[in-house]
């Protein structure tokens, strides 16, 4: 091999750090602590180092890559994960997975050119193999598009799943160093019998099960999606059936009452007669504080969220919590009635679970809500807390406890669906959550 072939053949196996840093970055690019263009702009000037650098190194030193590449990978992962904003198991896990992709795609090609690798004295593969582990890695990439950039962010940023990463991390660790291991040293081997065969089709198996895997937790995190989304309308339909109840309850004690009014009449008139002023008074305040309290005051015109309101509201009583509501809403809200209710459901649960592990004495909630524009309609939540609040990189609470309904994501992505948004803070004490949905 002349030296301008060995330098392109050093060059050609080196760049596999580019498909490999690229699928790196994918499943990450909403957590990068920095912009996205000056991220791969940092990326593009690292690699270009990095590859330049090893290629000159291996050549004079005349070393295989790969004695390049590991430690090149580790430098590689420092300031990778300086830029992303992830816990370290998602870190290493998103970048041991495009790691072992990217080793797949160097051994296969290896075994497919073995016929011509064998004959190969030089350190470093033929050109020919390593533009074709390239073209590997570029199927690969096409193959895991998909899942790189939508459903893997996903789980990554499902806080249900943080105590399973630390476990889910040695899955791509581990099969990183098996591809790194099985990357024929002597090709020579590969066609012995039906070695070459065999390595084929066995390790082609490896990268089609990881996408079967990832794909696999996917359809299981939806479907524990769908059930968060649906326990929480039962309840916001359990909050109706309840005010249904009391509307029923109500109206058979309003017939009962009329059915005995005749009989309330003639007493009256029977203690006005007698002029026994006194009883009458007690009579009558005894027959409106029994009226006053077999109804109690809507909180909202809107049946759908005073029911709702009802729920939560006899809720905070049974935990003690002082909560005071302002739901200055029409009868007919200008946005779905199941989606304001979810939001607002939300909200006001997070804050009664949050207030009721202070003492008594401290434990409030204030719901405000109404119009705040023509176009704009508005949910602003505030409660007192107990301990520190973590914000996320979205400017969410970090849930240390398994959450209740389908919390705060769920009520951003409701939000944005009318093009809204979901402010939280906290301050002395307090903390404030405050949402707004824009609508025609």
């Amino acid at each position: 091999m002349d030296s301008a072939t060995l330098n392109i053949s050093y060059a050609l196996e080196l760049c596999m750090a580019i498909p490999a840093f690229m699928m790196a970055l994918a499943p990450v690019n909403r957590s990068l602590s920095i912009g996205k263009k000056e991220a791969y702009g940092l990326a593009a000037a690292y690699l270009a180092l990095l590859i330049g650098a090893g290629a000159i190194v291996c050549r004079r030193l005349y070393l295989p890559t790969v004695v390049f590449l590991v430690p090149g990978s580790f430098l590689l992962f420092l300031p990778y994960a300086q830029a992303v904003d992830l816990s370290l198991p998602k870190k290493v896990f998103c970048f041991a997975n495009a790691m072992m992709l990217c080793s797949f795609s160097n051994m296969y090609a290896t075994v497919i050119m073995a016929a011509w690798e064998a004959h190969n004295p030089a350190k470093v593969h033929l050109p020919q193999t390593g533009f074709l582990a390239l073209v590997i890695a570029a199927v690969l990439c096409l193959l895991f598009y998909k899942t790189l950039v939508e459903k893997l962010p996903a789980l990554l940023y499902h806080d249900e799943l943080d105590d399973l990463w630390r476990w889910l991390v040695l899955i791509p660790v581990a099969l990183a160093a098996l591809m790194w291991w099985m990357i024929p040293r002597d090709p020579a081997l590969v066609l012995l019998g039906r070695t070459g065969g065999i390595m084929l089709v066995v390790t082609a198996l490896i990268p089609i099960a990881a996408w079967v895997l990832y794909h696999i937790a996917w359809n299981v995190m939806s479907r524990v999606w769908e059930e968060a989304k649906l326990r929480q309308e039962v309840a916001i339909l359990r909050a109706e059936e309840k005010r249904l109840a009391e509307l029923r309850t109500y109206m058979d004690e309003g017939r009962a009452l009329r059915h005995d009014f005749r009989h309330h009449l003639l007493a009256m008139r029977g203690m006005l007669e007698s002029n026994k002023i006194d009883d009458l008074s007690e009579y009558i305040e005894q027959l409106t504080s029994r009226e006053a309290e077999s109804q109690r005051p809507r909180l909202c015109k809107n049946m759908a969220v005073d029911s709702l309101a009802a729920y939560y509201d006899a809720i905070a009583r049974e935990k003690r919590v002082v909560i005071g509501w302002l739901l200055d809403l029409p009868e007919q809200l200008p946005v779905a009635e199941v989606d304001y209710c979810s939001v607002l459901g939300n909200l006001v649960e997070n804050a009664i679970l949050a207030t009721a592990e202070l003492e008594e004495s401290k434990r409030w909630v204030e719901v405000v809500s109404q119009e705040v524009t023509d176009h704009a309609l508005g949910i602003n939540v505030r409660n007192t807390f107990a301990g520190e609040v973590e914000f996320d990189r979205d400017g969410l609470p970090k849930a240390h406890k398994r959450s209740h309904g389908v919390g705060l994501p769920s009520v951003v992505a409701t939000v944005q669906r009318y093009n809204g948004g979901l402010d939280v803070q906290t301050q002395d004490g307090e903390f404030f959550a405050g949402a707004i949905m824009y609508h025609d």
